[in-house]
């Protein structure tokens, strides 16, 4: 069947974006995710070795996510700002929370507190909450999104106000992506390229190019044309991994673009933005940065974890926050966490960050509604190893 762009999509004479074969036939199926913590606004949720799920926070005493019959088991979750996903070990996924805009993907618009099984034939080996849209990944790299449409967030060739799918829809595209950004609608391709699209309000992605053209930035100020479809974020530079509007390329650099508000770009400025990824000052080479809600961190190949950007809640876990006194509330380059403890990966939430090491224990700094333990401080400035309540 001939592929027709829907009326009003942009970009059509710029890029190849019908669904079609992968741009690189070649390539492996993609691994399943991995994934044990689903950090989200007001409630976390851990994986256990057994695939049974324990969440927490919020004044919410722990609770055991999965039934105690053993007929639910997840090997993979990933958390988003008001809803989390899981999957399953036969690639299917489930989601729970929030659903005003259909992101649990089961075709209603009903909030869960249980997990309700995404309304799909596709198997996913990766999925990714953000706000009010779900995205996830096949094996073979084709993407997915359900949610809100409002701002092109689907990727589909059309937006509009009220507009969403409650079940998952193909990403209009032919590229294959071999992961997601977490909490955003961006991807990276097999050959490094990352491609972003529709409007990430709060999350600031990019690209952003001449005046006329689509835009993926959202500013108050400043309201430019949606990109509908993934459009490649501008960069000669070849990513291996990305984390939100920042990148890793193959040879350990770091490099943030989009909205640089907080100095979450982490080259030495504040309240700008970038149009093209820019370098993160300090020539630490890492292995991995997730940047989210104006906070970026990273891990150096020693498993260090180094932040910068927004330190309202005492997130850069430098021992200050900007809401004690004497503290600050931002760092535009990286900043090295106080511990010394090393960390095999690092995910930034909603003014906190939570870190896993190689043992398994889970580490966590920033701001305290509850999720970090309810003796904690309202803001913890440093890491503090965090016990998984049980039932």
């Amino acid at each position: 069947m001939r592929c027709r762009w829907p009326t009003g999509a942009v970009l059509g004479a710029l890029l190849s974006a019908c669904p079609g074969a992968p741009t690189d036939p070649s390539a492996a199926p993609l691994a399943m995710q991995t994934g044990r913590l689903a950090m989200g606004s007001e409630e976390m949720c851990y994986l256990e070795d057994s695939g049974e799920v324990v969440c927490w926070g919020n004044s919410r005493e722990a609770f055991w996510l999965t039934p105690g019959d053993g007929s639910l088991r997840f090997v993979a979750l990933r958390g988003g700002y008001t809803h989390s996903c899981g999957l399953t070990a036969d690639s299917t996924a489930y989601c729970w929370g929030s659903n005003t805009w259909g992101q649990l993907g089961n075709g209603t618009l009903w909030d869960s507190r249980k997990p309700v099984r995404v309304d799909t034939e596709a198997k996913f080996v990766e999925i990714n909450p953000g706000g009010t849209i779900t995205c996830g990944l096949e094996g073979n790299g084709r993407a997915y999104c359900w949610g809100s449409n409002w701002t092109g967030g689907l990727g589909i060739g059309t937006r509009g106000e009220g507009t969403y799918r409650s079940r998952p829809v193909p990403v209009l595209t032919r590229e294959r992506f071999k992961m997601l950004a977490s909490k955003g609608v961006c991807g990276l391709t097999p050959r490094g390229t990352i491609f972003c699209w529709g409007h990430t309000m709060g999350s600031f992605w990019g690209p952003y190019k001449k005046e006329g053209d689509c835009t993926t930035e959202y500013h108050s100020w400043y309201s430019g044309r949606p990109c509908l479809v993934p459009t490649p974020v501008p960069s000669s530079n070849r990513f291996e991994r990305i984390g939100g509007p920042c990148g890793v390329t193959h040879s350990a650099e770091a490099y943030c673009w989009g909205d640089g508000y907080f100095g979450n770009l982490g080259d030495g400025r504040v309240d700008v933005y970038s149009i093209t990824p820019v370098p993160v000052s300090g020539e630490i080479q890492f292995t991995q940065v997730n940047s989210n809600s104006g906070t970026a961190c990273g891990l150096d190949l020693n498993g260090k974890a180094y932040c910068w950007g927004n330190n309202f809640g005492g997130q850069l876990g430098i021992g200050s926050s900007g809401s004690s006194g004497g503290g600050t509330s931002l760092r535009a380059v990286p900043n090295p966490v106080l511990t010394e403890q090393r960390f095999v990966s690092i995910e930034s939430g909603m003014g906190k960050v939570c870190a896993f090491t190689s043992s398994g224990e889970l580490w966590c700094w920033g701001g305290n509604n509850g999720m970090l333990g309810t003796d904690a401080p309202h803001h913890i400035t440093a890491p503090m190893r965090i016990e998984i309540p049980r039932p």
